[in-house]
């Protein structure tokens, strides 16, 4: 898919989605894609709350495709939910659980680390790339961590709790 087209279902998404009152924000390989870190997008990924999620299926439910519930997937716990927007699949992650060192833990780090970045004539809210770094690390994903480590030059100071 090209960028101007991707540039204008983000920004149709993005006001699809002006009504969603709980925090919400792009993560993950899309966020990276809209920072110009990688030049491909496969999906888009939503993490928000638990009610967050259902606010934006419901915003959205004419593009639902998985239903929107409570799932486990190897080393997350969340909601979860599947969209097809405009040819572009949606994964809505709500109130995530990491499984991090043998235990899970409830991930709210994220909802202290949105912010909102320009994009053509909008702006989007996307986890910060400390956020990011800090997440892959945790979840020992080296090859994530190699690569944001080269665009996030405060990777050692501590996100925000």
């Amino acid at each position: 898919m090209n960028v101007p087209s991707i540039n204008r279902q983000l920004n149709l998404l993005y006001t699809e989605l002006s009504s969603v009152t709980e925090k919400w924000a792009i993560t993950g390989g899309s966020n990276h894609f809209i920072r110009k870190i990688d030049n491909s997008i496969n999906d888009i990924d939503i993490i928000t709350t638990a009610k967050g999620g259902e606010e934006i299926t419901k915003a959205l439910e004419q593009y639902l495709i998985q239903e929107y519930k409570f799932s486990v997937c190897n080393t997350i716990k969340s909601y979860f939910g599947v969209l097809n927007y405009k040819g572009i699949k949606i994964e809505v992650m709500g109130d995530p659980i990491n499984f991090i060192k043998n235990k899970w833990i409830e991930n709210h780090v994220w909802k202290n680390n949105i912010e909102f970045v320009g994009c053509k004539d909008f702006i989007l809210p996307l986890t910060t790339l400390k956020y990011e770094l800090y997440i892959y690390k945790l979840l020992k994903n080296q090859s994530k961590v190699e690569k944001l480590g080269m665009f996030n030059k405060n990777s050692n100071k501590e996100v925000a709790r």
